[in-house]
């Protein structure tokens, strides 16, 4: 009796789609990839509909490079929630790695459309942009990523080759961000572009340097750039290995 009465819930776990989702996304923790496309394979062959599933196989298969599958999947999750942000990031992550900037754009847009907080999917739209030569949609998606994340040495340097790129950039910023470029130490470099920013009307990035210019004068800052400039890339240590858990995700589901 035992024995009949413990292996019922056991045969029942196989075909769960839920328990099945769960033991996937343990095998992802664990870095068990092949493991975890097996389980979710399995759950979509049960639950052909199962948004999840085809999210989490999608960023899998991203995490792979599998341009073709990954956008399978990922379609086929958004056809389930056309709202779902990281489905609609993912999407634009796998074109911008394979230099699809078109697509990665019109992706991009939709996740920082469902999604305006996250400066990650800013700087990958920044970056879809810059691919297309669109430098003033690139600053405008640049300047966003700052202003959510004004720490991100990284993001600080993109805005400033993308504004170097840019002729008719206003020339006083231009100018304020070599300044920050060659110190980003110096808190007067950041007030005055804070002010430049201001003057443009973008009091809220204007905030956040004025925000980073006072915590330099009070030497609570330990905020670097980089020495060398980074030649403009699709794939870099922002978009490569995108996770199934982040910030998104819980919004999404």
């Amino acid at each position: 009796m035992n024995k009949r009465s413990t292996s019922k819930p056991i045969k029942k776990e196989l075909n769960n789609p839920k328990a099945l989702f769960d033991l996937a996304i343990k095998h992802v923790e664990q870095r068990k990839y092949d493991d975890a496309e097996t389980l979710l394979k399995k759950i979509i062959k049960l639950n052909p509909n199962h948004r999840d599933a085809w999210r989490a196989l999608g960023a899998l298969y991203v995490r792979e490079d599998k341009y073709d599958p990954a956008v399978h999947a990922l379609e086929r999750a958004i056809q389930q929630d056309r709202n779902d942000a990281v489905s609609w990031y993912n999407c634009g992550i796998v074109h911008l790695n394979h230099n699809q900037y078109a697509l990665a754009e019109v992706a991009l847009e939709r996740a920082t459309t469902l999604n305006d907080t996250d400066p990650i999917a800013f700087a990958a739209l920044g970056d879809a942009c810059m691919g297309q030569g669109k430098v003033e949609a690139a600053v405008v998606a640049l300047e966003k990523a700052v202003m959510l994340d004004s720490r991100d040495a990284e993001l600080w340097w993109d805005l400033f080759r993308a504004y170097k790129q840019l002729d008719k950039c206003d020339p006083i910023i231009r100018d304020r961000l070599r300044r920050v470029n060659q110190d980003a130490n110096n808190d007067e470099a950041w007030a005055a572009l804070g002010d430049a920013y201001s003057k443009r009307g973008n009091n809220d990035l204007a905030l956040e340097l004025y925000t980073k210019a006072v915590r330099l004068l009070d030497r609570r800052s330990a905020f670097t750039t980089p020495k060398t400039a980074k030649q403009h890339e699709p794939v870099n240590r922002r978009h490569a290995g995108f996770p199934i858990s982040t910030k998104l995700n819980q919004r999404g589901k």
